[in-house]
């Protein structure tokens, strides 16, 4: 792992269009998942696979490299601060849609909109994730590792 991190180097690019690709995955199954009473479930595994990742990770980090590892998790931060919520947040309107689910217009239009502007909300994560994450990252593993 030291050695990978000491290697770490990433195109900011790359981090935020493979960012933009995943989230958008994510949002079309949360939102496909709205319109079925079967979809709670996969809302459910889907909140809790993410929530596993992102835990074992930050574990994984913190395990290995003590406190460098906090901060190392930490630099990940500015884009979990607004995709966590969003996801959150859109994760509760599928649940709520899937169970209430009716043929009312205002509804629908309104749970389209909701998906919309969660998307916005992770594309701007990505865009955090690729551009001010990875360079925090960088900085980190430079200044933490390459020197330990």
């Amino acid at each position: 792992l030291n050695d990978f991190m000491s290697g770490f180097k990433t195109e900011c690019f790359r981090v935020f269009k493979d960012g933009i690709r995943k989230n958008a995955v994510l949002a079309l199954i949360l939102f496909v998942c709205g319109f079925f009473k079967a979809g709670l479930a996969v809302n459910t595994a889907v909140t809790g696979v993410k929530g596993f990742c992102a835990g074992f990770t930050a574990a994984a980090l913190v395990q290995y490299y003590g406190g460098k590892g906090i901060l190392l998790s930490l630099a990940d931060l500015p884009s979990m601060l607004l995709f966590i919520p969003a996801f959150l947040l859109f994760c509760a309107f599928s649940a709520k849609h899937a169970v209430t689910r009716t043929n009312d217009r205002h509804r629908i239009i309104i749970y389209v909109g909701i998906a919309l502007c969660t998307m916005a909300i992770f594309c701007v994560s990505s865009f955090t994730e690729g551009y001010v994450n990875t360079i925090f990252m960088n900085f980190l593993i430079q200044k933490l590792l390459v020197t330990a």
